[in-house]
């Protein structure tokens, strides 16, 4: 993430050449913020590769400290596990 931009900058890479891919759009699919929709594109020019995306949080690895009342995630399998061991 930039710092002070106020936009976030996520990559990945290209499915086909490799090359670093930038998130070109990204919007909340739901209320809570747990799901994302958007745009990335290669930035190889030569590629040319352009694709629509899902993002989706679907777990927790680590509760919050200030949790949202709207956010009903489950925790992952090896947290739930490390709780009910205590």
């Amino acid at each position: 993430m930039k710092e002070g931009s106020g936009r976030t900058a996520i990559r990945g890479k290209c499915p086909h050449c490799g090359t670093v891919a930038l998130i070109r759009k990204m919007e909340k699919v739901d209320s809570a913020g747990l799901g994302y929709t958007g745009v990335m594109e290669c930035q190889d020019i030569d590629c040319g590769f352009r694709a629509f995306f899902d993002l989706s949080i679907i777990c927790t690895l680590t509760e919050s400290k200030m949790p949202n009342k709207k956010v009903n995630l489950p925790l992952s399998p090896r947290k739930k596990c490390e709780e009910e061991s205590k």
